[in-house]
Formats: C-alpha cells, structure tokens, sequence
C-alpha cells in the first residue's frame, strides 16, 4: 500500500483539498485499495478546527466526496510512515526539510510551482484547478514507479 501524505500550514485548506481530490482520482482508477492518503500541517495554528468551509463548498461543486476532517500536525510518525510527502509550498517544504531533513519523499505537489494559500487569496477554485491538475500526474507517476497495474 502506497501512504501519500499532504501538507500545508493549516491543515484546513490546501492539504484537505488534496486528499480528498486525490482520494478521488484514485477512486475513479480503481486504486483506492493501493493507497492510504492523508493530510497534515505544519504549523500548530488551526489544530482541532474543521475543514474550511469554502473548501467544502469547491469540493461539492466538483463532485468530490470528503468527510469529517480535523486539522492535525504532522508528527515523526506520519513522516515515517509516509511513501511521498507532497507540500503544497515553498514554505512548507522549507518547514518539512527543517524538521525531518531533506530526503526523496517530501516534494511540492505541483512540481516547481507554488499551490497559493486560499485562505489569502481568496481563490479556492484555483487552488482546486492547480491541486486537480498536480494530483492527476502525481498519480501517474507513483502508478509508473511502484508498477501498480
């Protein structure tokens, strides 16, 4: 089983939004049963809180299913455990590297390009185009590298 884990500050907007899109594509494959897919912050800031509503209201817009989330942090065990870490920024990236140390699983979801915070700009259906798009290849990849048929 293949444990793909998104991260970004709150855990309220960005990473949510990944692993439910993410659990989506994966679904629509027929792959679901290949992965374990979850989400974490970084930061200690929205700890306990739900899932922004803004991102339920994208997510049901396009037809992707979610359920009940709880912002939590990332701690060593989820690192450990995790086959790829996708951060959905700079920042993120910085603050995974600082705490676990650079390795070949902690990358940014969408290549070189930064997925922006939402929860700042206002613009939730970006962040689910750029978030849609990312998984979608990141998805093939992980398909191709760990020869899930």
């Amino acid at each position: 089983m293949v444990k793909v884990l998104f991260v970004c500050h709150g855990n309220i907007c960005r990473s949510p939004m990944a692993e439910f899109v993410f659990s989506n594509i994966i679904a629509q494959k027929g792959k679901a049963k290949d992965f374990y897919v979850f989400s974490r912050a970084t930061s200690t800031e929205e700890i306990g809180n739900d899932m922004d509503y803004r991102v339920k209201s994208i997510l049901r817009k396009n037809n992707i299913e979610y359920t009940c989330h709880t912002a939590t942090q990332i701690i060593s065990d989820d690192y450990e455990c995790a086959d790829y870490v996708f951060a959905m920024d700079g920042y993120n990236l910085q603050n995974l590297e600082r705490r676990f140390g650079k390795s070949g699983k902690i990358m940014l979801l969408n290549y070189d390009k930064e997925i922006s915070d939402p929860w700042y700009t206002g613009e939730f259906q970006k962040a689910f185009d750029d978030i849609y798009s990312a998984c979608r290849k990141r998805l093939e990849e992980i398909i191709i590298e760990k020869n899930i048929s």
